[in-house]
């Protein structure tokens, strides 16, 4: 007997998610995909280059540990060529239908969950959160965390490749690929998590969303300063907040998931950049 088969009378958990639609969702989004400007072995020793310290933590793993799963964090070689994807194109792959998008999420915070309540939390056929799983697994955006007997069927858990914490030097560290690995899951995560607050309306409808991007055209010190700032902002946010769980605990006001993300990278195309009165003067 099959997973599918067995669907009807197994349990699961449901976890109700505003803003996901009810019927079967066919329609891929048209997204091209994104380019990815590396930096040059030539120009490494001269421009410095700085890893932002945003990688999403799957849980605590002490730093002995994280050599030893840093291979299951990611995925492997075998996986991306049996999809026949680059690293680039499985990012766009992944975010590239609403379904996938939302499995992602609900991956985020579950950490686990098998096809039977994924497909209850994304209210869409377990057949089709199955074939959208599999092809997730074979671009090696997920992988498979542990393997149930349910009564005679082989049930399946699925995890999210997440990348370990990093600092700039470890990253260094790490070979070309891996950091191209790295760098796919944190773009992933954050393109999923914007997509699903946006089709939920939390996006345009939070009066304090902040959203904005630009570039800025820097020398290297100031592409150094930039880096350091958003470290600084970073580690203000995670006092922050330490703070509202102190107020929530005696206050018993429930606290709301914000998703904050920091990105600062070299852009793929130099140009100097449009005068805009609004974004000089703010």
């Amino acid at each position: 007997m099959s997973e599918l088969e067995e669907a009807e009378g197994a349990r699961g958990v449901h976890l109700p998610r505003r803003g996901i639609a009810d019927g079967p969702l066919e329609t891929e989004l048209q997204a091209g995909p994104l380019e990815v400007a590396a930096t040059s072995k030539g120009t490494a020793s001269a421009v410095p280059f700085f890893w932002p310290l945003l990688c999403r933590l799957a849980r605590d793993i002490p730093a002995k540990a994280q050599d030893q799963s840093k291979g299951r964090q990611m995925g492997t070689v075998s996986e991306r060529v049996e999809a026949g994807r680059s690293f680039e194109e499985a990012v766009s792959y992944a975010v590239g239908h609403r379904i996938r998008v939302e499995i992602i999420v609900a991956l985020h915070d579950l950490d686990t969950a098998s096809a039977i309540e994924l497909s209850r939390i994304v209210h869409q056929p377990l057949s089709t959160v199955t074939h959208h799983l599999r092809e997730l697994l074979k671009a090696g955006s997920i992988h498979i965390d542990r393997t149930e007997k349910v009564k005679s069927v082989n049930q399946h858990y699925y995890r999210l490749i997440n990348p370990l914490f990093y600092t700039d030097e470890e990253m260094q560290a790490l070979s070309e690929e891996e950091r191209k690995e790295v760098t796919r899951v944190v773009l992933q995560g954050v393109t999923a998590e914007a997509l699903a607050s946006f089709w939920a309306g939390y996006l345009h409808d939070d009066p304090r969303s902040f959203l904005g991007w630009n570039w800025f055209n820097v020398d290297a010190q100031g592409r150094g300063e930039i880096a350091d700032e958003q470290a600084k902002s970073w580690r203000r946010i995670r006092e922050i907040e330490k703070e509202a769980a102190a107020r929530c605990e005696e206050s018993g006001e429930e606290r709301t998931s914000i998703v904050v993300a920091g990105l600062s990278f070299r852009r793929s195309r130099p140009a100097a950049r449009r005068e805009n009165e609004g974004f000089d003067a703010w």
